[in-house]
């Protein structure tokens, strides 16, 4: 026997969940502890919808998720008895038809996919798409903004292209998302590192190193930071690389063809994608460094004709979340808590500049101008300070002669 309808303005029991704390590879304090207290609310038309609020304690929680009850108990009475039309599951389903047939990499559309069925289809589905208010969106997001920031971005994004389709269908007048921020501009995040922190010198690439050859023997992960250091690769392109992909014979050198990355999803199995993170024309040529023909000489003969360079320990696919886990091992090991997978990349752009200039960079690194190398892959010019003394001086006041 099904559960029971609740009638309209009446709500079911209310439980509690705690939250842990969450804390990051260093110590620090990411997430704090929570409680999150639930209930079923009637309403008049449609199956009873799921109110939860958050709290410090428990009690915190009850009392939030009551005051959160009284107000959705203020607005059933005052709710039209006509006719609610579409919901937006509806319109989600409808728009997401149209999107998903348009030209969309495969991780955007798994990514967002997720997102509206874990965050916005759970909390909206049931409200008619005339009903979505503006003010009730911002305290949602908020909200999952404090747990999963990129998610609840990535709900701001889908909701805005739903409810702009819904006003161009006239299912409703506005959109009510057009006037809220992107969260991500709501408290900027500045990089918290120097700029010595945010690339490798040689004393840090020397104990990194160390570190990796206390890896297994097996491990394919020394020689993926090598590729990443050696030919500026995001982690998923070093990981799609193929033998298929070196040209051996060419006359000015050992030349490695990036056209792939390996996708890893929230979930499932890992999967190559036929074209990298820039889309088809991310692909680009790059001549391997001496000490990086001689890995690829070692990978290539291992891996056959048509194989993947980097392969997990049972001969698969190495997926970059398995990757990330192993080099967070050894960062700690040797106490470069800082680096990512793509500290690699910064320092080969960097040492590419140094070298050949910002057009060298864009070029390994395969970014479509210069700007983007600039902004995100090199150190910051130091502003040479002000010196107007000479004009400065001509305002000084005139010294009057004294007897």
């Amino acid at each position: 026997m099904g559960r029971q309808k609740l009638p309209a303005g009446q709500h079911g029991e209310i439980s509690t969940t705690e939250v842990a704390a969450v804390r990051g590879d260093d110590g620090q304090l990411l997430q704090r502890k929570y409680v999150v207290a639930k209930t079923r609310l009637g309403v008049a038309r449609g199956p009873s919808k799921q109110i939860e609020a958050r709290g410090a304690t428990a009690g915190a929680a009850r009392r939030a998720l009551q005051a959160k009850l009284a107000t959705l108990k203020a607005e059933l009475e005052q709710e039209p008895t006509g006719p609610s039309g579409p919901t937006v599951t509806e319109l989600a389903e409808k728009w997401w038809a149209m999107k998903s047939a348009g030209r969309l990499a495969e991780n955007t559309r798994l990514a967002y996919r997720d997102v509206i069925d874990r965050l916005i289809l759970p909390k909206l589905g049931e409200t008619p798409v005339r009903d979505v208010r503006a003010d009730v969106l911002a305290s949602w997001l908020f909200e999952e903004r404090q747990v999963r920031r990129v998610q609840a971005e990535h709900a701001r994004t889908l909701l805005n292209q739903m409810l702009g389709a819904a006003v161009a269908w006239e299912w409703r007048t506005s959109n009510p998302v057009s006037g809220l921020k992107p969260l991500s501009n709501e408290h900027p995040r500045a990089d918290p590192r120097d700029d010595d922190e945010r690339w490798l010198g040689s004393a840090d690439l020397e104990a990194l190193r160390e570190g990796l050859r206390g890896m297994r023997q097996r491990s394919y992960v020394p020689a993926m930071v090598e590729l990443m250091l050696g030919l500026g690769l995001r982690i998923s392109e070093a990981i799609a690389l193929q033998a298929r992909d070196i040209e051996w014979e060419h006359p000015d050198g050992v030349l490695v063809h990036i056209r792939r990355a390996v996708i890893t999803p929230a979930y499932g199995q890992p999967f190559l994608q036929a074209h990298t993170k820039s889309g088809p024309d991310g692909a680009r040529a790059i001549f391997a460094p001496p000490f990086v023909v001689e890995i690829l000489g070692n990978l290539a003969s291992a891996a056959g004709p048509e194989g993947f360079l980097l392969v997990s320990r049972d001969g698969g696919m190495v997926s970059a979340r398995s990757a990330r886990t192993s080099l967070r091992t050894v960062r700690k090991r040797v106490g470069l808590l800082r680096v990512t997978p793509h500290t690699f990349r910064r320092t080969a752009g960097r040492a590419a500049a140094d070298e050949g200039g910002v057009a060298a960079a864009t070029a390994l690194l395969g970014h479509a101008s210069e700007a983007t190398a600039t902004e995100s892959y090199l150190p910051k010019a130091r502003k040479a300070p002000a010196d107007a003394r000479a004009a400065l001086q001509t305002l000084a006041p005139t010294q009057t002669p004294t007897d």
